[in-house]
């Protein structure tokens, strides 16, 4: 779903948690637009405008930590919120 305010950016290789989060975000009126890639969601990075960053920590390629650091490096100041199914304390701390 597609608004003129703030979008959520979801990019996760789970298309059935991606499709979760996006009806999740339609059903309050916050647009929602998804990647299974981080490289997918890097080569739409010039359309990004507002909102929020959801990412899967384990990704295809890229990670999502690394996604976040090159966002960082790019000074995307969008909030990012990672989401996995593993739970690792190494990876919670960095």
């Amino acid at each position: 779903m597609e608004t003129s305010g703030p979008v959520v950016y979801i990019v996760d290789d789970d298309e059935a948690v991606s499709r979760s989060i996006a009806m999740l975000c339609g059903s309050v009126g916050i647009g929602a637009r998804t990647y299974a890639t981080a490289q997918e969601f890097l080569a739409d990075l010039d359309n990004l405008r507002g909102g929020a960053i959801v990412l899967d920590m384990r990704l295809p390629g890229i990670n999502g930590l690394d996604l976040q650091q090159r966002l960082r490096d790019r000074g995307v100041h969008t909030p990012v919120i990672i989401v996995t199914g593993y739970g690792e304390v190494p990876d919670a701390v960095r």
